[in-house]
């Protein structure tokens, strides 16, 4: 394991096939497994992403610190980023063979998150009246789905303690799919419950 401040260092020549933190999401954007949003900055390799034919939904970074679209069962190395109590960030890497989700879970247990890449950009001054070239970036459209579920348990799904455990295997089960950005939350009555307990006839 390796911890210096540059990811492209902490790498080195580990570079080839090591999981970062890009993955393809429902909207077909790519985004940050932090949950920060989409990636603005990237440095895919050329012909990338290609999906290969197969579903590649995660990103790994290759020699020279560009990046390729891989399927998420791969076991690759993988690098995490961790955030310390002064606000600095640094990059820790594995050389252990896991998958994309495997890296993220141990990245997020020991550290912050799996490796993300931003590249900061800056203002010039610029004549208005000049034609330019520019790129736009449009609204996130979000699509809200209600699910209905008839649960039989003998446990009281009322209480918040059973209903987050519920709502966390939930999650776990969707990023399993695939599925990660995603927000799930429980549709509360007036009287603030989620779940009603109806007698089985």
């Amino acid at each position: 394991m390796s911890d210096k401040n540059d990811l492209g260092n902490t790498l080195g020549s580990h570079a080839t096939y090591s999981w970062i933190g890009l993955r393809r999401g429902n909207t077909h954007r790519w985004i940050w497994s932090d949950g920060r949003g989409p990636a603005h900055y990237t440095r895919w390799k050329v012909g990338e992403p290609n999906s290969g034919g197969v579903s590649e939904p995660c990103g790994e970074m290759q020699v020279g610190g560009t990046w390729n679209d891989a399927p998420c069962g791969y076991e690759n190395y993988f690098a995490c980023y961790e955030t310390r109590a002064d606000g600095t960030e640094t990059f820790v890497f594995y050389s252990g063979g896991r998958t994309w989700l495997e890296s993220q879970e141990r990245c997020r247990t020991k550290h912050t998150d799996l490796a993300y890449i931003s590249k900061q950009g800056r203002w010039v001054g610029a004549d208005c009246n000049k034609k330019s070239a520019f790129v736009c970036q449009g609204d996130l459209k979000v699509k809200k789905t209600v699910i209905r579920m008839t649960v039989r348990s003998d446990v009281d799904l009322t209480d918040s303690t059973i209903s987050d455990a519920l709502m966390e295997k939930l999650k776990v089960s969707l990023a399993q799919q695939g599925i990660t950005d995603v927000n799930l939350s429980w549709r509360r009555d007036s009287s603030g419950l989620a779940f009603q307990r109806h007698k089985v006839p």
